[in-house]
């Protein structure tokens, strides 16, 4: 089947996070945002039809997840990442970071250790410190672009009998890293040997742009697991995820912690829309849309080692998201935002919010209809040439 993702939608007064933040002024210039991580693409074809389908029925209830529900998610896990669990393994939560903020009540006290690996996501640092834990961070290594885990650093802040669990990402958000098997083979061995828990982001696990994910319930079934289908059918707005627990003391300890703050909870048009896009329909569009992301990707890359060869971008082979290194211009965060945001009239995230070694980067989501992404970048070009 083909598929439209060139059409640009408007989207400016729905209420979208990243649109309508914009300044009257900003709306009026054409300011377009790059920065928060949800598509300028329709959801599949698939999951429009079963949201209007529910929408139809007219009484939006309470819900639990059913068979249906269950199978969906099991076929998806089988066909795309290689393991099935039991029903019971999977606890639907209202997001991902959530689910982050459940695994670090759960799985430590207050005053505990949480490793974490920056630059990553800004969330899992605000998780530990709004839930009164002392951050471990193992930055990883930079290699002139080329990220790598700091498996050292990651043994010795293990064996700190006070870090207690380790938050994962993967892919990794926002340098784009699919790890190995053996990457997380060691990553799983020094957890073990340690007794420290793994719980491992997963939400960008079906953004494949140059390589196959290793799900860590292949690896480890004593992991946690958590994912979603927000980013890969862009229904971040319907607040479904996934912790999959296989291990019954670890899930209790989650689903307590879910209980007990008032989680629970299931969306009735969640259902819907998780139910059909986790099929065979869902995933033909899926693979339709990472093509077109990875060409995007492609010639973003291309256009800056033309145009801007003093950018140097990260080579991604997950998610839709591009890590770019601004530091040659010699710029504060604060002044490369305000280029960026006056300049060129683009926004995109500042490698700060990721940790102090992002100081320098900008992140940029390409998940876009391809002129929009070239007209970025001839702003791009204009605002730093003059």
């Amino acid at each position: 089947m083909k598929y439209d993702f060139d059409t640009v939608v408007d989207r400016s007064g729905t209420a979208a996070v990243k649109w309508d933040i914009r300044s009257t002024e900003e709306a009026k210039n054409g300011y377009l945002p790059l920065s928060v991580a949800d598509m300028e693409f329709k959801s599949p074809p698939c999951v429009v039809k079963a949201l209007e389908e529910a929408a139809k029925r007219g009484i939006y209830g309470y819900t639990h997840p059913d068979r249906a529900f269950f199978d969906a998610c099991r076929w998806w896990f089988k066909n795309r990442h290689g393991f099935d669990c039991e029903d019971s393994a999977i606890v639907p939560v209202c997001g991902v970071v959530p689910g982050l903020n459940y695994s670090v009540r759960a799985y430590t006290d207050p005053g505990d250790g949480v490793m974490i690996m920056t630059p990553v996501y800004p969330p899992f640092m605000g998780v530990v410190r709004d839930c009164g834990r002392r951050m471990a961070d193992v930055p990883l290594i930079n290699d002139g672009g080329e990220y790598s885990i700091d498996f050292a650093a990651l043994e010795q802040a293990a064996k700190q009998p006070e870090n207690k669990l380790l938050l994962l990402c993967s892919p990794h958000n926002p340098v784009g890293r699919i790890w190995t098997a053996d990457e997380l083979a060691r990553i799983v061995r020094i957890c073990r040997d340690n007794g420290v828990t793994l719980v491992s982001d997963e939400i960008h696990y079906d953004l494949l742009i140059d390589g196959g994910h290793t799900a860590i319930l292949t690896l480890e079934p004593d992991a946690v697991l958590l994912t979603a289908p927000s980013k890969t059918f862009n229904v971040p707005g319907l607040e479904l995820a996934l912790a999959v627990i296989p291990n019954e003391e670890l899930r209790k300890k989650f689903a307590d912690t879910v209980g007990s703050i008032g989680g629970n909870g299931f969306p009735y048009f969640a259902r819907y829309a998780a139910i059909a896009a986790f099929s065979p329909e869902g995933a033909d569009w899926l693979d339709a849309v990472m093509g077109y992301i990875g060409e995007n990707f492609r010639q973003f890359t291309e256009y800056l080692a033309r145009e801007l060869p003093e950018l140097k971008v990260t080579p991604i082979q997950g998610t839709y998201l591009a890590w770019v290194d601004f530091r040659a211009l010699g710029l504060s965060s604060g002044e490369l935002e305000k280029l960026l945001s006056e300049k060129c009239l683009i926004s995109a995230i500042p490698g700060t919010a990721f940790g102090k070694v992002g100081e320098g980067f900008m992140r940029f989501n390409i998940a876009l209809p391809r002129s929009e992404m070239m007209k970025a970048l001839e702003r791009l070009k204009k605002g730093i040439r003059g």
